[in-house]
């Protein structure tokens, strides 16, 4: 999916459920620097209906980026202190919303803008982690001679560290090995439990979760919670085990400090993700009176305004949100090095537009019906396929369902406890389907890049996670 733009190829390199305004917040992520990353390539970003995004970037400067990181990840100093950076920024852009919420005035609000887009550097870098370290630590494994190279790949990576998703479902499997006499005690439990965990599906556009939504997970999770809870610490104890005996015979210093990186990768992108749910959530008050003070109803037209805008409405300047939301159904823009955006024109947006459309030949299926793709977790079932492009489709999902995805978020995880085995377009092995499937022990496939236009609900599919391959049974 090249596009060619101003003389240089782009390339649309992730989608995601992320407001144009959040997108725009962003920044051009240029603040990979802040972090000890190198600085980032030229991107953009092109979104529809307010929350439908598409990332796009420059090749070349990409590459420039992936082997900046690479040569980061060789030393396990940078990476501690990447480490230290995602949580130093954290607690003070938590710290930014509150004072939005306290009292939004043209001072609290530019704080929030700018704690935004100071977090957001982080974003691509744990994104090319996942992809460009993978691509090292696999050349690397290839030249000592290894095979089953994706298999050995997801043991080393694996993180010691629950992620903020494990520890909801490790609380909500406690709760239900408790017994409760009246129904009332037990809604007294999930609610301290939506607490702590209400926000994590929300990502950046999506509600959070509710009592019904605790106790329906909770009836899901099955009759033998206790079982489950057991089940998933012994998992992740078995797999740490596996980790450390496979490097400790592997015996190779890169190989160790690439696995070292994409681990540790692994766990800042699920603390990223669940840092960005919270403030998701929790700006949301601020921004209805933002959207009320410029006439709005609903807090989710902001979604469409650019960060400027937003600075004019709390200024007390006119901005019409509705000719604005209107406008923008569909809309582009390219970051100039200094992070600032730049609208796309129609001809220009046209190009990114058309270039979605396109199925990349090179990964195409083949006269057997075989879609390909790398191993996150190992496995091999058949099932149903149901594509899922987001929370609206959920209801259509069943038990033993292969779950197809162009990515998985958050708030996939009440219908990927449900599923057989998952398959995406995109990710590497640091993206969500593949931590989820290793921590529930699931068959999952990621990056075929083509899987949801290939494949229809109702197909039957095997899902070889053992070599990677999707066949198509009818």
């Amino acid at each position: 999916m090249e596009i060619l733009y101003k003389n240089k190829k782009w390339i649309i390199g992730a989608s995601r459920n992320c407001s144009f305004l959040q997108q725009v917040l962003f920044s051009g992520y240029v603040h990979t620097v802040d972090f000890g990353a190198p600085p980032i390539c030229r991107n953009g970003v092109v979104t529809i209906d307010g929350t439908k995004s598409d990332i796009t970037w420059e090749e070349e400067g990409m590459v420039h980026f992936a082997n900046g990181i690479v040569d980061m990840s060789r030393f396990p100093k940078k990476i501690d202190r990447l480490e230290r950076k995602y949580y130093l920024f954290a607690k003070s852009f938590l710290k930014s919303v509150e004072l939005l919420n306290k009292k939004i005035t043209p001072k609290s609000l530019d704080l929030f803008l700018k704690q935004n887009a100071l977090y957001s550097g982080g974003l691509f870098i744990t994104l090319i982690i996942g992809r460009a370290v993978f691509d090292a630590l696999y050349s690397r494994l290839k030249e000592l001679g290894y095979v089953e190279i994706d298999d050995m790949i997801s043991i080393l990576s694996y993180p010691e560290n629950h992620t903020p998703l494990a520890e909801s479902r490790i609380e909500l499997y406690k709760i239900g090995v408790k017994e409760y006499k009246e129904e009332k005690k037990l809604d007294q439990e999930l609610y301290k439990w939506l607490l702590k965990f209400q926000h994590i599906p929300v990502n950046y556009c999506e509600d959070p979760w509710d009592l019904g939504d605790a106790r329906k997970q909770l009836k899901e999770s099955g009759d033998n919670p206790k079982d489950l809870l057991k089940q998933m610490e012994l998992n992740h104890k078995e797999r740490v085990k596996n980790k450390k005996a496979l490097l400790k015979k592997i015996n190779d210093d890169e190989v160790s400090n690439f696995s070292y990186a994409l681990a540790k990768g692994t766990t800042l992108n699920e603390f990223r993700k669940n840092v960005f749910c919270k403030v998701s959530l929790e700006y949301r008050p601020a921004f209805q009176k933002i959207g009320e003070m410029a006439g709005s109803t609903e807090w989710r037209d902001c979604f469409y305004l650019l960060p400027s805008e937003i600075k004019k409405i709390v200024d007390g300047k006119k901005v019409d949100i509705k000719k604005i939301k209107d406008n923008r159904k569909e809309v582009g823009v390219i970051f100039k090095k200094n992070g600032e955006p730049v609208i796309l024109s129609r001809s220009e947006l046209e190009l990114f537009l058309n270039a979605k459309k396109v199925i990349p030949q090179n990964n195409a299926f083949d006269s057997n019906q075989i879609i390909k793709g790398t191993v996150a977790n190992k496995g091999k079932v058949t099932g149903k396929v149901k594509v899922v492009s987001g929370r609206s489709e959920f209801g259509k999902f069943e038990r033993g369902d292969i779950l197809v995805a162009t990515m998985t978020s958050v708030d996939f995880v009440p219908i990927m406890e449900m599923a057989a085995a998952f398959v995406t377009n995109e990710g590497g092995i640091t993206s969500h389907a593949s931590i989820v499937a290793r921590e529930m022990n699931k068959p999952c496939i990621i990056g075929t890049k083509i899987a949801t236009k290939v494949l229809k609900d109702g197909d039957v599919v095997e899902v070889d996670a053992e070599k990677g391959i999707i066949r198509i049974i009818k």
